[in-house]
């Protein structure tokens, strides 16, 4: 059995697994506060093979696989200026809490805040943002309304509230989900190691033309596994062929 052919399989799954990872960067290159996943891939060991096809099994060498590792890159996204009082960044470590309905609370690093129909500070779905003391609740005057960089809200020179960033143990081990969020981080504690942007938000942390040129390496990469499992198979037809030849 040639172990060729399942090495060389077993990259073809590998790259196409990192493909599709790096397109989920990619689509989500707008989103704001998305954070890329880095990939990495690595020979894992997988047994002892022969030395040669007909050797003798005290002939051994090492054999390994192709095996992928992910990890979510939380390096800061640009900031983007909008000027919307209502817009906040991050700079540093942290994450904004939302409550969803069911009161359950999940983690967002978009800041593109807006007042729902019942005047309440919300993320740009519609959950309201979760502050020191709770759920940020302004007033339905249309009195003008501003953040400052310790995420004091006030509304017509009053103190409606304080934004309250979050930071958890390992983020990179929190859980994606739809929107930008991000659950799983249960021991939240505040930070010290970050600043409220005013007028801003944080885009996404992925490089479009980095990405590209990773998905380009990732399809050269399984071409070549290609090249070698259809040599191996022509090789193989080509004895089958030829002990024919020879029995006949």
């Amino acid at each position: 059995m040639n172990i060729g052919l399942y090495q060389n399989a077993a990259a073809i799954e590998v790259s196409e697994r990192v493909q599709s990872l790096i397109a989920q960067n990619i689509a989500s290159s707008s989103m704001a506060g998305y954070k890329q996943v880095g990939v990495a891939v690595e020979g894992v060991y997988s047994g002892k093979i022969p030395a040669q096809p007909n050797s003798s099994f005290s002939e051994l060498l090492d054999a390994t696989t192709p095996h992928i590792t992910t990890k979510r890159s939380m390096e800061q996204g640009e900031l983007v200026r909008t000027g919307v009082q209502t817009d906040v960044a991050i700079r540093g470590d942290g994450f904004f809490q939302i409550q969803l309905p069911d009161n359950e609370t999940i983690l967002t690093r978009d800041g593109n805040f807006r007042l729902d129909a019942e005047a309440r500070l919300v993320s740009r779905y519609g959950h309201p943002i979760v502050g020191e003391n709770g759920v940020i609740q302004m007033e339905p005057t249309g009195e003008p309304i501003r953040i400052d960089e310790n995420g004091t809200v006030m509304q017509g020179g009053q103190i409606r509230g304080k934004l309250a960033v979050f930071e958890v143990e390992d983020p990179a081990a929190l859980l994606p989900v739809p929107g930008g969020y991000y659950y799983g981080g249960r021991d939240l504690r505040p930070t010290e190691n970050a600043t409220i942007v005013p007028g801003f938000y944080e885009g996404s942390n992925v490089s479009g033309v980095r990405q590209m040129i990773n998905m380009i390496s990732s399809a050269r990469a399984s071409d070549s596994s290609q090249a070698v499992i259809k040599a191996i198979d022509e090789a193989y037809d080509q004895s089958i062929r030829t002990l024919g030849q020879t029995n006949g």
